[in-house]
């Protein structure tokens, strides 16, 4: 994979056993490669100084995998890597401390990490397309704070609230603050 100049910061090589269903998630793969990069690009946690690591999470053989998140924070799909769609809640989700596939989702990971103070989010629709990105639990409701699309934020058109999740769509990029 190729990572435009500008947005790396240090370049973190994971050689860990890939996942492997029914073992612990302690020997789970992070990633082939993982990549940090500081903040105020997409689908990070922006404000107060913290950093994007990306990793990679397979469902080998259609089969149920659970990788161990590199940190604490929340996770988002960068990029798809299988022609199976990857979608949040049928073929992959997140807890506490892992991402779960399934069913051929093969994606690349990212995960937000964030220094105290930091309360704010950045969600963005790329080409369009839908995207949920994590709200913690306890900020109360989402405003935006800045708009950052040509795209109009529209609440209940181009974005909104489902399962504790901002979601954006139709070109919406945005930063969101709590209420």
């Amino acid at each position: 994979m190729r990572f435009p100049l500008s947005q790396i910061l240090l370049s973190v090589i994971f050689v860990i056993a890939p996942c492997v269903q029914a073992q612990s998630i302690d020997t789970a793969t992070l990633a082939p490669a993982a990549q940090e990069r500081g903040f105020g690009g997409s689908g990070g946690w922006s404000g107060g100084g913290g950093r994007e690591e990306f990793f990679v999470c397979e469902s080998v053989r259609d089969r149920y995998s659970e990788c161990r998140k590199p940190g604490r924070g929340p996770v988002s799909l960068d990029r798809q890597l299988s022609s199976t769609r990857c979608v949040e809640g049928r073929n992959w989700g997140q807890n506490r401390d892992s991402v779960w596939v399934d069913n051929g989702c093969r994606a690349r990971f990212s995960i937000s990490t964030w220094a105290a103070g930091s309360r704010e989010v950045t969600c963005e629709s790329r080409k369009d397309r839908y995207t949920r990105c994590d709200w913690p639990r306890g900020w109360g409701s989402p405003v935006v704070y800045r708009q950052l699309s040509d795209s109009r934020c529209t609440w209940g058109s181009t974005w909104g609230m489902e399962r504790g999740d901002i979601w954006v769509d139709r070109g919406c990029r945005a930063i969101f603050r709590p209420r």
